[in-house]
């Protein structure tokens, strides 16, 4: 019998866009070369999605397009399918509008965030999560979000268990982070790592947290700028986190590690205050050039091949992020370290399942993958 998905609707997405929104790095220019990236027509006259498919290689998506209505418009569709038969599991999402869908796969493949973006309108954006569960469709609304908020990234866990959502309140310009985790078949919010009533930034109280000594000055309790994200997963149960603020003298950064235990309970158990140096070189993207970006699974760099193809993807990220605009790097940078959690989660995932020996060829494979990604679009680019 085939298994099912439940959709976990984010609060905040409003009614901007249709059935469901979701998450992942970009728009369908930003999927993976080697995973069917292009979208390619089958039988019916639909085509498949520029999404990669599951880890597991078993599920894909496929764009469709309805009857023309009375104005000459079509309905634009998205579908679930099984990758070796293309037989349609379940509807995900349809707009009226162009819509670019893409989709972030938990590890295990028994999850994903779909992200939907109307063409023209970057506002109109957000995130939904699916997972499965046994032989039934479940809904499950995550209203602790605020309306009319901005759902960005979706983090995942390696052991697909837990996952961090980056959103923003666009009215005050606040980036903050969200944490929920599945208890039996439910995903419930776990304690948020803030006060948003607070009248200090997200950065004084982590720090204050981390240690009463350990505060910043008064001028980044109250300041112009405020953001906190969930970066990437170490391994299941430690999450980074990275918050700055900034006033018109001066600005702050520093990266958290927060460590959970099996109820979801987490503290913080590392922090680096990040120097001047250091948060001009993030602001610039360049953080992800260094050890963010080389970051290997599990001591992967004793392995020729995955060196070399990690030092290949380093040399096309970075000839990609010159030719961005600086909201196009940050953007990219967002999405790098997406891209590193999966690949760390993959890896984890192949451990842990006995395939110590797949683990090498997994994240070479994955490295070579992204590298051809970010060539297309570095062709594109120039």
């Amino acid at each position: 019998m085939r298994k099912s998905f439940v959709a976990v609707t984010i609060a905040c997405l409003g009614p901007i866009l249709v059935s469901v929104g979701a998450q992942t790095p970009s728009p369908s220019s930003d999927t993976s070369a080697s995973e069917g990236g292009i979208a390619e027509e089958n039988s019916d006259g639909a085509k498949r999605c520029d999404c990669p498919p599951s880890p597991d290689g078993k599920f894909a998506f496929i764009v469709s397009f309805g009857e023309q209505d009375s104005s000459g418009d079509r309905l634009q569709i998205i579908d679930l399918i099984e990758k070796k038969s293309e037989k349609k599991m379940q509807r995900i999402d349809d707009a009226s509008m162009l819509v670019f869908w893409n989709v972030l796969w938990a590890p295990d493949s028994n999850g994903f965030a779909l992200k939907t973006k109307v063409e023209g309108h970057p506002r109109l954006q957000g995130v939904a999560v699916y997972f499965r569960s046994g032989e039934t469709f479940q809904k499950v609304e995550l209203s602790n979000l605020p309306n009319g908020c901005t759902t960005m990234e979706v983090v995942w866990a390696p052991d697909s268990k837990r996952f961090a959502i980056n959103y923003m309140i666009t009215w005050i310009h606040y980036e903050t982070v969200a944490f929920y985790q599945l208890r039996g078949d439910k995903w419930v919010a776990l304690r948020s790592p803030v006060d948003g009533a607070s009248e200090h930034t997200q950065l004084a109280q982590l720090a204050s947290k981390y240690s009463p000594k350990n505060t910043y000055p008064k001028g980044h309790s109250s300041s112009v700028s405020d953001s906190l994200e969930a970066r990437s997963w170490a391994d299941a149960d430690s999450l980074l986190l990275y918050a700055d603020s900034g006033s018109e003298e001066d600005e702050a950064a520093a990266l958290f590690t927060l460590k959970f235990d099996d109820a979801g309970n987490w503290k913080i158990v590392k922090m680096h205050r990040m120097s001047d140096k250091e948060i001009e070189k993030e602001e610039a993207g360049e953080n992800v050039s260094g050890p963010a970006q080389t970051t290997d699974p599990k001591g992967l760099s004793a392995d020729a091949s995955f060196r070399d193809a990690d030092r290949h993807l380093n040399e096309v990220y970075n000839a990609l992020r010159a030719r961005l605009s600086p909201s196009e790097r940050d953007g990219l940078k967002k999405e790098q370290l997406a891209w590193l959690g999966r690949r760390t989660g993959a890896v984890q995932v192949a451990k842990e399942n006995a395939q110590e020996n797949s683990a090498e060829p997994e994240a070479t494979k994955m490295t070579q993958a992204r590298a051809a990604e970010l060539e297309k679009r570095l062709k594109k680019a120039k």
